[in-house]
């Protein structure tokens, strides 16, 4: 209560709670308050970077944010306990891959897909504060870097990983949040169903779109090999969504069925 010099003020209090970033990420701490928080405002735009990029959670643990407005911290308020419900500000991408064959070698054992590297582009290299994203949000633009090319990231026990039919594989990748609005002049073959749209998102994906590659060697029933790339653009569907909001949750359930020549 002694940080407010109007006890006015205090009872009608902003309190904002962040968790798992750097100590001295607001700067030098003088009098109890950050050097580069003096306000609000300041707070609310402020851009947390990682130190260094990963799709992984960081070293520190989730950066998160919690915010209450409208509190009594007044010498007399009546209630000394308050409690901030703390949300993540980046978003968690789960990629659920099975196998589904057209054929099948005789043993089980093809076709498989072999995973030897996973990398990513556009993928934000950290977030603000306030999340900019609501339900009518389509672009990030407050200062966010976005990698300035694709990175080949480092994803625990992933790579070297095969998918076989009855053997499915799990990637869970995690990112600050980020939106591209899809392209609007995409049309799709005449008399395609619903369910095959989604085989066209790249083709609705602009330049900036967050996007994860993945390559490797699929072996087909007869056992040829052809190395393989997979390029998928995340979001809230299949199909034509790019956005990726902070504290949600992405699950995709990805079934290999062959390759097409």
């Amino acid at each position: 209560t002694t940080m407010f010099e109007d006890q006015t003020n205090a009872g009608n209090a902003t309190i904002v709670a962040v968790a798992n970033v750097p100590e001295n990420a607001f700067g030098t701490i003088t009098n109890g308050r950050p050097q580069n928080i003096t306000n609000l405002t300041n707070l609310e735009t402020f851009v947390y970077n990682l130190s260094g990029f990963t799709v992984n959670i960081p070293e520190g643990g989730l950066p998160m944010v919690g915010r209450l407005d409208n509190q009594d911290l007044s010498s007399d308020a009546a209630n000394k306990v308050i409690l901030i419900q703390m949300e993540s500000l980046m978003a968690r991408i789960d990629l659920n891959f099975t196998m589904d064959p057209y054929q099948s070698s005789d043993d089980g054992r093809n076709p498989s897909l072999l995973f030897n590297k996973v990398s990513v582009g556009n993928f934000p290299m950290g977030g603000t504060i306030t999340p900019q994203l609501d339900d009518e949000s389509t672009t990030v633009t407050s200062g966010i870097t976005l990698l300035e090319s694709e990175t080949v990231v480092s994803v625990t026990d992933f790579t070297g990983r095969t998918i076989r039919e009855g053997e499915p594989q799990e990637l869970t990748l995690y990112m600050f949040e980020h939106a591209r609005a899809a392209k609007k002049d995409i049309t799709y073959p005449e008399g395609i169903d619903d369910d095959e749209k989604q085989r066209y998102k790249n083709s609705w994906a602009h330049d900036e779109a967050a996007y994860i590659t993945l390559e490797g060697t699929y072996t087909n029933h007869n056992g040829y090999a052809y190395t393989v790339t997979y390029t998928l653009y995340p979001g809230a569907n299949a199909v034509d969504d790019f956005t990726i909001k902070a504290n949600c949750q992405y699950k995709n359930n990805i079934t290999v069925k062959g390759i097409t020549v």
